[in-house]
């Protein structure tokens, strides 16, 4: 899970360039295979025997409108066995790094990592928020690992070709360092947190490109949550019935790179 993240300092800049490839409503799915439960017992249990079966969830309702998406997991937490990561590429989606590091190198290390594990190359990376394995950390060093303190030219030097932590913009940009440059995303909407959305007609797909994260062990019973299968079943549904183009992160980030070719 992450937070939006403020990019400050760098708008002002001639860091950050513009290109605007998109047509048609557009929608990018984001799905954070974050660690599912509160409790440090439940949480590695659940991963080792119940973590396929809320995925399993989500696989099923993507099959059924045929939906892609950005798989973000964390490596040495949720990183995806093969039976997962099967699954996850059948529906045509993409696996990113969802990091839980801020220095270029370890990131650069976590991307290796999780490409050995993928069998393909890993492009972009997202930042993840706090857990109780970190707000325990927290407490014990009165340090925090990396929630306040990573920022996008740290992906760009561990070779991420996009950050889609969402950053305070309307539009993918670029932001460039020296020779090197990475596409920037703008914020997302959870769509597995928070009200539920009632009025799908009204709240979906207001902007060209429409960022909606879902995080797949809310889909079912969660604690004392309601499950929200239904709602992402209604909004996959809405999505296919408007014509809405379904894209990955990698894709936005391949069509922007040619567009700013000279």
């Amino acid at each position: 899970m992450t937070s939006p993240h403020k990019c400050y300092g760098f708008k002002s800049s001639n860091a950050f360039h513009m290109v605007s490839p998109l047509t048609g409503k557009q929608v990018i799915f984001r799905i954070d295979v974050d660690t599912p439960t509160d409790s440090l017992f439940l949480n590695r249990l659940h991963l080792k025997h119940g973590y396929l079966q809320y995925l399993r969830t989500l696989f099923h309702l993507m099959g059924e409108f045929g939906i892609r998406a950005s798989f973000m997991f964390i490596p040495n937490r949720t990183a995806p066995s093969p039976d997962i990561l099967g699954e996850v590429l059948d529906t045509g989606s993409e696996v990113a790094l969802h990091a839980d590091e801020v220095l270029p190198e370890r990131l650069a290390r976590q991307r290796m990592e999780m490409e050995q594990i993928v069998g393909r190359p890993i492009i972009g990376i997202s930042y993840h928020g706090r857990d109780l394995i970190d707000f325990i950390a927290q407490k014990i060093t009165r340090k925090t690992r990396y929630v306040a303190y990573h920022n996008p030219f740290s992906s760009m030097l561990a070779g991420f070709r996009y950050d889609a932590t969402g950053y305070l913009t309307d539009r993918p940009e670029f932001l460039h360092l020296s020779d090197r440059r990475i596409l920037l995303f703008q914020n997302y909407r959870d769509i597995t947190l928070g009200p539920p959305i009632t009025r799908v007609d009204e709240s979906l797909l207001l902007q060209p490109l429409s960022i909606y994260m879902i995080h797949p062990n809310y889909l079912d019973n969660y604690g004392l949550r309601r499950p929200r299968r239904g709602e992402i079943r209604t909004i996959f549904e809405h999505v296919v019935k408007r014509g809405a183009q379904v894209r990955t992160f990698a894709e936005v980030c391949e069509e922007y790179e040619r567009m700013a070719r000279p």
